[in-house]
C-alpha cells in the first residue's frame, strides 16, 4: 500500500491508498483522534450559494467536506510529516481549498 500515486502507477501490484477506500479508513479511525492538537483542516463545500471554506479541528467535520487541506496552527509543527514538504499555514490552506474548488466539476 502506498499513498503516492507515482509509486503505484511504477508498481501495478501496489494499492493507492485514497480517501474513501475502506483501507485507508480503518487504519485513520484507529490512529486518529476525533480532534487534534495544533492541526486544523480547511474544509471546502460547494453549495447553491457559491463555495464556502471552514477551518475545524474536528476530524468529522473534516469527512463531511468536499475538499479537505490540513494546516498547521503553529512553526513548531509545521514539519510534522517528516521530509522536505512541509505543511501549510492556515491562510494557504484556504486559499489552496478554494483553487481546488474552483477548479473542480463536483
Amino acid at each position: 500500500m502506498t499513498f503516492n500515486a507515482e509509486i503505484a502507477e511504477q508498481f501495478p501490484p501496489i494499492r493507492l491508498l485514497l480517501l474513501g477506500d475502506p483501507l485507508f479508513d480503518a487504519p485513520v479511525r484507529e490512529a486518529a483522534p476525533a480532534e487534534v492538537d495544533n492541526v486544523e483542516f480547511v474544509c471546502g463545500q460547494r453549495g447553491e450559494s457559491g463555495l464556502s471554506v471552514t477551518r475545524s479541528s474536528q476530524v468529522a467535520e473534516a469527512k463531511q467536506a468536499t475538499g479537505v487541506e490540513p494546516a498547521v496552527t503553529g512553526e513548531s509543527v509545521k514539519n510534522l510529516l517528516g521530509g522536505a514538504n512541509l505543511i501549510s499555514d492556515v491562510d494557504d490552506a484556504e486559499q489552496t481549498v478554494l483553487s481546488w474548488l474552483s477548479q473542480s466539476q463536483l
